[in-house]
């Protein structure tokens, strides 16, 4: 019998390995996962760069992605009640992000999917047996999140890593248009335009797409230094700065 304080190690793939203390169950469910009652106590880590399946709980999942997605499965509710998960974008360049989903009808927060997309951004949930909670999401801060781009005198199609752009209209307009909204709740974006030429910097909703920017289709920056900030609240695009 093991006395109070004594550290007791449980073999990994010990099948149903009951051990009682103070009416605490301490169980090895067979595949290296240590909880306490339904607490997860011990993972893995894995490193991926394209999709995946996660099938350990208490799991660190670090996903490097440049220019092409991937996405993360969650486990099972049902499997895993009482895990917590760990996913982050190490990738520190590149338009790449990072879709999460879960294997049935389950939610992380009411949502069927989140998304990372910033460099060394971070989520991290916890399953209660019903649904996901988020618990924390982290952003990296100390600098410039996302792709600044200069495009010259055409029409370009934004990606989610471009979070700043630079409108160079010496011969002829310069368009951006917007990703869609609804893929991208929460993304900020800037557009700027920055010759002095007779010729402006259009920031477009994507054509066909029934979305809004304030109500409108566009915002046209006319003179040099005429800049706009736009935020998506999953349906629709907003002002959030001006001038």
């Amino acid at each position: 019998m093991s006395q109070q304080g004594e550290v007791v190690k449980v073999n990994e793939g010990v099948d149903d390995a009951r051990l009682r203390r103070n009416s605490q169950a301490f169980q090895t469910p067979g595949d290296g996962v240590i909880k306490v009652g339904e607490l997860v106590l011990s993972g893995s880590l894995i490193t991926v760069n394209s999709n995946t399946t996660i099938t350990t709980p208490q799991q660190t999942v670090l996903v490097d992605v440049l220019t092409s997605n991937a996405t993360v499965t969650l486990p099972s509710l049902e499997v895993y009640a009482g895990a917590q998960v760990f996913i982050k974008k190490t990738a520190t360049s590149g338009t790449g992000q990072i879709q999460v989903v879960t294997p049935g009808s389950e939610t992380m927060d009411g949502e069927n999917t989140e998304y990372i997309r910033r460099k060394a951004e971070a989520l991290t949930m916890l399953c209660d047996g019903t649904t996901w909670n988020v618990t924390n999401r982290q952003y990296l801060t100390s600098k410039v999140d996302g792709a600044i781009i200069t495009k010259s005198s055409e029409t370009y199609q934004m990606v989610a890593g471009e979070l700043i752009c630079f409108g160079n209209s010496v011969g002829s307009a310069t368009a951006f248009i917007l990703p869609p909204a609804g893929d991208y709740i929460g993304l900020t974006v800037y557009a700027k335009k920055i010759d002095s030429t007779g010729f402006s910097t259009f920031l477009s909703r994507k054509a066909g797409s029934g979305e809004t920017v304030d109500g409108g289709t566009q915002v046209i920056l006319v003179n040099q230094y005429d800049y706009v900030g736009v935020i998506s609240d999953g349906s629709d695009w907003h002002i959030v700065a001006q001038g």
